[in-house]
């Protein structure tokens, strides 16, 4: 997949693996690597090219956020609540991505593409 900048990336997705571990995020850069662990606290983690391993990166309280997607969008549906991180069109995007995981999985791990985004 190609991401803004022209930066490529693969995402893996799979809670359901062998060994699969934690669920996270690994961001690999020139500069160095980011994980974040997202269960069951959240934690940070950044090392740069020229260190060993990695160091924790604490989060401040007024940083961290908790899981209420669904709350949100059944809010912002029911019209009692604005949205306010996602609009219309992002959703449509990441609709054509869960699709294109599924399709995958599917297929026993075929490479989807993912549909060009259009103007909504």
């Amino acid at each position: 997949m190609s991401l803004q900048e022209g930066i490529s990336g693969t995402f893996l997705i799979s809670e359901t693996g062998s060994h699969a571990g934690k669920p996270k995020v690994k961001i690999f850069g020139e500069k160095g690597t980011l994980v974040l662990e997202f269960v069951p606290e959240g934690k940070l983690y950044f090392g740069r090219r020229d260190q060993a391993q990695l160091e924790e990166v604490p989060i401040p309280q007024s940083l961290r956020g908790i899981w209420k997607v669904e709350e949100e969008f059944i809010g912002a549906i029911r019209n009692k609540t604005p949205f306010s991180h996602t609009s219309f069109s992002t959703g449509v995007q990441y609709m054509r991505f869960t699709e294109a995981v599924y399709r995958s999985y599917r297929n026993n791990g075929t490479r989807v593409p993912l549909a060009k985004h259009e103007n909504m």
